[in-house]
């Protein structure tokens, strides 16, 4: 018997349903914006570059991501990047200028800050030696890590890609702290009255997968249950690769009489992990992404019939009335109709082989007549014999002895005519 899915498994992977944008290693994103800090402001100030600036009309470097799938806007208008599921997108720092001779000039030089610190970042006062390269990273639970990269400039070399992290999920903010040092005046290797500057480069930007799935796994091996529409051990859902996705989880039961009752609809809870009896619908939507939801429906039990419910396009009334004419299910839910054995059409081609026989030999018990020995040595045909058969038999021989005795008369009639 023919059986379908009801319910088709979807999360490649231990995933229900996988959808994602093929990216493209050339993709490049330029970030970060130069901005004047001010003096002694903890590079708190936005200040535009201007002609009075000895930073104005050139560039320290650029930071840049790639590998990314596409570019979009949160719901607070910060920059979005969608990447693949278990892929990192990697952040670079591209240094165009020597830090000793900015811009060409050996009067410009990046200065070492000994007291910096940054009321943005509240990053305390302390030695930020040629530049600090400051992180924050904000995860799903909104838990913030700030890192603090002192004397960055002098570890990276001028005129190439120094990769700085590999972004997963989250929120960054980024900013590169440093000073320059303005020397147009030195006597005898000696300053006269230099002048100091702060700048930052900063940005903000947030990373998500671009998919639409959610990982299933057995409740007590870990396992993806990626192949199969089953948990009989329960089961629980890992967001570990995507953890910006809005999951919401529906359980229903049917009673003995096939009473469907749905027990909860709600939006799944991280870390749950759901072993009762029942049939769950989980459904993944993305929110950065116009993708259709993905639905995911497992059977929580051990049940056969509900197995054979789960993977056959049978209703529970029609799996029960096959069970009823016989049929069994096995527990994999597969449907086994009964089916005649083969000793019994053996023993039914026997008996209907002896009824055969039993009725040709009475037909020819009613048809042969039955002869009977005389006490004379003749032979007579037994009454028994029917009409019709015992005319059938007697006719030939009355038309030949009557045959015989006209032959013998004109034999005799020319006999005597001759003499």
């Amino acid at each position: 018997m023919k059986q379908k899915m009801k319910y088709p498994a979807l999360l490649a992977a231990g995933i229900l349903l996988f959808s994602e944008i093929t990216a493209s290693a050339e993709n490049q994103y330029q970030l970060g914006k130069t901005v004047s800090t001010g003096k002694n402001t903890g590079y708190s100030e936005s200040l535009a570059v201007t002609s009075k600036d000895p930073h104005y009309g050139w560039e320290l470097g650029e930071f840049f991501v790639s590998d990314y799938t596409r570019t979009s806007t949160d719901e607070k208008g910060r920059l979005l990047f969608l990447k693949n599921a278990g892929e990192q997108m990697p952040l670079f720092f591209h240094l165009e200028q020597m830090i000793d001779q900015l811009n060409g000039s050996t009067a410009l030089s990046i200065a070492d800050d000994w007291e910096g610190y940054d009321e943005i970042f509240q990053v305390q006062k302390q030695a930020f030696g040629r530049g600090a390269l400051l992180i924050r990273y904000t995860d799903y639970q909104n838990q913030t890590d700030t890192q603090v990269f002192t004397d960055y400039l002098s570890s990276v070399e001028t005129g190439t890609d120094s990769e700085v992290l590999l972004c997963e999920e989250g929120d960054y903010e980024i900013a590169l702290d440093y000073q320059i040092k303005n020397n147009p005046y030195q006597i005898g290797g000696f300053d006269i009255l230099p002048t100091y500057t702060s700048y930052s480069i900063r940005f903000a930007f947030s990373v998500r997968n671009g998919n639409t799935a959610a990982f299933l796994e057995d409740a007590e091996t870990g396992e993806p249950l990626t192949d199969t529409v089953f948990a009989e051990n329960g089961f629980y859902i890992n967001t570990e690769k995507s953890h910006y996705l809005d999951i919401d989880i529906q359980r229903e039961v049917f009673s003995g009489n096939d009473f469907h009752s749905e027990v909860f609809k709600n939006p799944a809870k991280e870390g749950e992990v759901y072993t009762e009896d029942g049939i769950y619908t989980v459904t993944v939507r993305n929110p950065y992404t116009a993708s259709e939801p993905a639905v995911k429906t497992l059977y929580v039990g051990s049940e056969p019939i509900l197995k054979a419910y789960m993977i056959s396009d049978y209703s529970l009334a029609e799996l029960r009335e096959f069970v009823a004419q016989g049929a069994e299910i096995d527990s994999d839910g597969n449907i086994i109709m009964p089916t005649e054995t083969e000793s019994e059409t053996e023993t039914e081609t026997e008996t209907e082989t002896e009824t055969e026989t039993m009725q040709e030999s009475e037909t020819e018990t009613e048809t042969l007549p039955e002869l009977t020995e005389m006490p004379s040595g003749t032979v007579q045909i037994n009454e028994s014999v029917t009409e019709q058969t015992g005319i059938k038999k007697t006719l030939p021989i009355i038309i030949g002895i009557g045959a015989g005795l006209v032959l013998l008369a004109v034999i005799a009639v020319k006999f005597f005519m001759h003499e």
